[in-house]
């Protein structure tokens, strides 16, 4: 078999967002993650929490991972800041506006305080062992 039919083509996206929430709650942190993989359609493996405790004058604040078999997506928070960052990177593409939705719905943020920024979206070819 020649390197050209071994070859196949796979796509790689890469979206971020910010947006306004205090979230002082693991728990919280968990089902977001967990919701943003059903809603990628990607097969959750492992979640990694780092929790920030206060001072006394903010709330905790986390990062937080969860590794997928298709990529990874993490959850920066700065509580005393009122700020989210949401990296999602999968090699399976995924519905954006979904993401948006989640957002907007599970921390009742406003959607014009959502912003988006499309890294990449491109597909590209890749070997038998993903060179």
């Amino acid at each position: 078999m020649t390197m050209e039919r071994m070859m196949k083509r796979m796509n790689i996206q890469q979206t971020v967002f910010e947006f306004p929430a205090k979230i002082g709650s693991v728990v919280v942190v968990t089902e977001f993650l967990l919701a943003c993989a059903d809603l990628m359609q990607v097969v959750p493996s492992t979640i990694h929490i780092d929790m920030f405790p206060s001072n006394g004058s903010h709330p905790i604040g986390f990062t937080a991972a969860v590794s997928f078999q298709e990529s990874y997506c993490i959850l920066d928070t700065w509580p005393e800041e009122e700020y989210c960052h949401l990296n999602l990177v999968s090699c399976k593409p995924f519905d954006e506006a979904q993401i948006r939705v989640l957002v907007v719905n599970m921390f009742n943020v406003n959607l014009t305080k959502v912003t988006q920024f499309n890294v990449f979206k491109r597909s590209r070819l890749v070997g038998p062992h993903g060179t």
